[in-house]
């Protein structure tokens, strides 16, 4: 039984997104269908809501309707993302929302087109709605550490990852990048550890490393590798160090619970840093 505290939290919770959803079926009315709402009010995970508020819901819904229109289109291969970005000058970064089908492999195309396209990741939260449909929010910065400035970097990002979700894809644009990506001399150790005693369905792997252009590219390719699925993801970064909590599951879905699983995932990854 949850404690009296989290009970409160959770109806507090609940009660805010009954709230909000009756509040956007009044202003949303002519934008975006009843059904439409309906679907990401149900189907978006309980930790979405935590941090949504009208505007963003507002936002995504219409990128969301962006990406299953593209589906719709006669020329569509059914593979193709779609990309939005609005820039947050009181942060010093750009926000990059990102949205498609899930697949494994899906976040580590998407940190490598960041990559390639020489922008440091410096937060995302990463949400799989029930019907399959991904919303990845990233905030991004230029390798300088400032807003993106120049939005061909941005475009570029989109066209990598379009071209490497295709079916017939490869992958020359990133070996490119991976061949000529800097090597730092002097780096601190990175950690990284599996918290146990969690009663939630999923592995929460935490990771600390110093920051650089692909990391999250090393490190969701490595998972990825091991049929490893990244469910949602917390990605924080101060003073050119960056700290990860990773919520994994198995490619059926499933908590990764065998001690020795974890650890050969944990030093995968740590060799990958």
């Amino acid at each position: 039984m949850l404690p009296e505290r989290m009970q409160l939290t959770t109806r507090a919770l609940r009660l805010r997104r009954r709230q909000l959803h009756r509040h956007l079926q009044q202003t949303l009315t002519g934008l975006i269908s009843d059904a439409e709402l309906d679907v990401h009010f149900t189907h978006m995970p309980e930790r979405y809501w935590a941090r949504a508020d009208e505007e963003s819901v507002q936002r995504h819904l219409l990128v969301i309707r962006q990406f299953l229109r593209r589906l719709d289109a006669a020329d569509s291969d059914g593979t193709t993302p779609y990309v939005a970005w609005r820039h947050l000058p009181d942060r010093d970064v750009t926000e990059v929302e990102v949205c498609s089908w899930d697949r494994l492999g899906l976040l580590a195309h998407v940190a490598g087109a960041f990559a390639a396209a020489e922008l440091n990741i410096v937060r995302a939260d990463i949400y799989t709605r029930v019907d399959n449909v991904v919303l990845d929010i990233f905030q991004v910065c230029d390798g300088d550490g400032h807003c993106v400035r120049d939005e061909a970097k941005l475009h570029l990002m989109d066209a990598l990852l379009t071209a490497a979700l295709r079916p017939d894809a490869t992958a020359d644009a990133l070996r490119a990048w991976e061949a000529n990506r800097p090597r730092r001399t002097k780096r601190r150790a990175p950690h990284a550890r599996f918290e146990t005693g969690h009663d939630d369905p999923y592995s929460v792997l935490v990771l600390e490393a110093d920051d650089r252009i692909g990391l999250l590219h090393d490190i969701f390719t490595v998972i990825a590798g091991y049929g490893v699925n990244v469910t949602h993801a917390i990605i924080t970064t101060e003073n050119g160090r960056t700290g990860d909590v990773l919520y994994l599951t198995d490619k059926d879905g499933q908590k990764i619970t065998a001690p020795a699983r974890l650890e050969y995932i944990r030093e995968c990854v740590l060799q990958a840093l």
